[in-house]
């Protein structure tokens, strides 16, 4: 389980906010190995999904977007790719690619020695972080972004290979431009789909099919 402590600047009081459950947890005690133990038990209500998880045609490529603590589940679909390919070296598996944003690098780089482990055994085709906060200009760079930089090969994934495209994270922002950014990579290649009603209705149809799956929240 991935969360982020939630602690923000009110803008009319400019007084301190802290979230009531991430603060909670934030503050519980952790067994650091000494001989005090702690027994909690925190209530999880799990909510299953059916269409968010790891395609099981390994032919076709996976698009995993996961900024901040959306990042969580896709550690666990590379876990699972991991273990297949362990037990049956002869697998061939597709490319897979994850774009990850945080602010900073050395701040909330969540499961970074994971994901380059991934790298390297191939687990993981290519990792793409895109740190906001860290531009020397000020410019703040996002998934969006980074997405955009592949445009070529991610429209080849999509339009070609008919890859899988995973978004996790939040709603009210993220998923949106990431949306559209998915829209204009699409339409950018012209020919089928150089309209972009019809490269909406391209994604309506990967939905269908669950080529094209988001777990989001605002």
């Amino acid at each position: 389980m991935a969360f982020s402590v939630v602690k923000y600047e009110a803008p009319e009081s400019k007084e301190t906010r802290l979230g009531v459950a991430t603060n909670w947890l934030d503050r519980l005690p952790v067994d650091d190995g000494d001989e005090k133990k702690y027994d909690f038990k925190i209530p999880i209500y799990k909510v299953p999904t059916k269409a968010f998880g790891l395609p099981e045609d390994i032919s076709k490529p996976i698009v995993m977007i996961g900024p901040g603590t959306g990042v969580a589940p896709f550690r666990g679909f590379l876990q699972k790719r991991e273990a297949l390919a362990r037990a049956n070296p002869s697998l061939q598996f597709a490319e897979s690619w994850l774009f990850f944003g945080c602010r900073r690098k050395d701040e909330d780089y969540l499961y970074e020695a994971d994901f380059n482990a991934f790298v390297e055994n191939e687990t993981l085709t290519r990792l793409v972080p895109a740190f906001s906060r860290e531009d020397p200009t000020g410019k703040k760079v996002y998934v969006q972004h980074k997405l955009a930089e592949h445009e070529e090969k991610m429209r080849d994934l999509i339009l070609r290979e008919e890859a899988y495209v995973f978004v996790c994270g939040d709603g009210a922002h993220m998923a949106k431009d990431v949306h559209k950014t998915l829209l204009s990579i699409i339409t950018n290649g012209g020919g089928k789909y150089e309209n972009e009603n019809d490269a909406e209705a391209l994604l309506r149809e990967m939905t269908r099919e669950g080529r094209y799956v988001r777990d989001i929240w605002s």
